[in-house]
């Protein structure tokens, strides 16, 4: 599995570097609702934050418990029964290591200003890794991990577009004229499409392997755009995925200032 791959990594990337940089400072565990516009979904998840040096996040549908017995210990050993805790603190092992995007963004508002600014973000790497122009007609995206706000700019831009989730209240229910799917359409939507656009929460739901591997053997273009591991985002571009948009906390659903980085396979 490719969480296993990157734990690997991190042991072999952090072999030169201090064993303090990888101390774990702090856990947080934060239950969220949030939409920001009528045209959004409600987001509603719990958010397991790491810190070593930086912050480490992954959203999940787990029920975790913090343990105060993991402060202090080295954040690459770590092992928990919640796969959250083991995500966010991985992503927080990754976000002491040198970073080297293809772009960055810094976002400065409120979070309804960033989320549209977001979208566009998002859309324009889209339309650059199938070599469009602004305009997707013609193009068919599926959206896996449905984001309200980048359906619709997708939509505005022409594409196709299906989209698929895991949230039994929101499979079945429209957003933007596109109708939601259960995730179990994942390999028929890839099939069909030109790019799938996925959200990095597959990582803790233990789908994105599958859909890495369906891109792959469909010779389909696979963009991530994360939260959930963002730091994992230049080990990804080299293990398959096309680009990332990667997305460090604090994400853009606070007021103030966020950053976005875009990073892509080299070739």
């Amino acid at each position: 599995m490719i969480i296993d791959e990157l734990r690997a990594i991190a042991i072999e990337r952090s072999a030169n570097l201090g064993n303090d940089n990888f101390v774990l400072r702090g856990l947080w565990r934060l239950n969220l609702l949030f939409r920001p516009n009528a045209q959004e979904r409600l987001f509603e998840y719990t958010v397991v934050v790491a810190q070593t040096l930086h912050q480490g996040c992954c959203y999940t549908e787990e029920d975790p418990v913090l343990d105060r017995n993991l402060l202090g210990q080295d954040a690459r050993l770590i092992r928990s029964s919640y796969s959250s805790i083991e995500i966010a603190t991985l992503d927080a092992v990754y976000s002491v290591f040198p970073k080297r995007p293809s772009r960055s963004f810094v976002l400065d508002g409120t979070a309804l200003e960033k989320s549209k600014h977001r979208a566009r973000i998002v859309v324009d790497e889209v339309a650059l890794q199938l070599a469009s122009t602004s305009s997707l007609k013609g193009k068919t995206i599926v959206n896996i991990g449905v984001v309200g706000n980048i359906i619709r700019e997708l939509k505005v831009r022409g594409a196709t577009v299906y989209a698929t989730d895991r949230d039994p209240g929101l499979v079945g229910t429209t957003i933007s004229d596109v109708r939601v799917e259960s995730c179990d359409t994942n390999g028929q939507r890839i099939a069909e499409c030109d790019l799938a656009l996925v959200t990095g929460m597959a990582l803790s739901t233990e789908t994105l392997d599958e859909i890495m591997r369906q891109c792959a053997v469909r010779n389909k273009k696979l963009v991530i755009f994360a939260e959930t591991g963002a730091n994992f985002a230049e080990e990804y571009c080299r293990l398959g995925v096309d680009a990332v948009i990667s997305e460090p906390f604090p994400f853009y659903i606070f007021s103030g200032v966020s950053r976005i980085d875009v990073y892509r396979a080299e070739g």
